[in-house]
């Protein structure tokens, strides 16, 4: 993957949430504990340093001017959710 294409980076990183266990397919119960840490990454100066591109952070970069720096409260993520927010995520 080329390095700073939003829409790619975005997709990998949902996509990298993992499964509960005895679950067939994804269903996202990390989805906002990966948002929150996305977030914090997206506040964070180091962001623009090297990673390696299996990292699910990778292609993001730093935001200046605070945009990421407020916590949020997210909701509990489902298989459908998590699934609308992939598909949100093919837009451009």
């Amino acid at each position: 993957m080329e390095k700073h294409q939003p829409a790619r980076c975005c997709r990998d990183a949902v996509q990298s949430t993992r499964r509960q266990p005895g679950f067939a397919a994804f269903v996202g119960s990390d989805l906002g504990a990966k948002l929150h840490e996305l977030f914090d990454w997206l506040n964070n100066p180091d962001a623009d340093r090297a990673v390696p591109d299996t990292d699910s952070f990778y292609g993001f970069r730093y935001l200046n001017g605070g945009l990421f720096s407020e916590r949020l409260g997210f909701p509990r993520f489902s298989r459908a959710t998590r699934d609308a927010l992939l598909f949100c995520c093919d837009f451009q």
